[in-house]
């Protein structure tokens, strides 16, 4: 899950989003007076803190992190596929060598 189990203070995230708190609490769904509150408490909801977390830069680097770290592990099993593909090929090869005394038309996989 990406949802963060921690997140910064409050005070961090509403500074690091460049957006005035009517902007925020239009982005939000709630009234500017519950984000002036928020401000003040430095306390808020739950969906609350995980909605500006995706807005400041620790969300967009949390999420920047998880696509690099997929892209890295589906590259390696590409790269693992093909080398499996150069091994079967290379099977492939050694058995077709292996066929030069049969006839042409024999056929090379037994199907069923």
């Amino acid at each position: 899950m990406l949802a963060p189990t921690q997140t910064p203070p409050l005070t961090w995230m509403l500074a690091d989003i460049p957006h005035d708190d009517k902007q925020i609490a239009r982005y939000l769904g709630v009234t500017l007076r519950s984000i002036q509150r928020y401000r003040k408490t430095n306390k808020a909801p739950t969906a609350i803190y995980r909605a500006l977390f995706w807005e400041t830069r620790y969300g967009r680097s949390a999420i920047h992190t998880h696509a690099q770290n997929e892209a890295d592990r589906w590259r390696q099993y590409a790269k693992a596929l093909e080398r499996q593909i150069d091994v079967l090929r290379d099977q492939i090869k050694l058995l077709e060598s292996m066929r030069q005394d049969v006839a042409a038309n024999t056929p090379i996989f037994k199907v069923g």
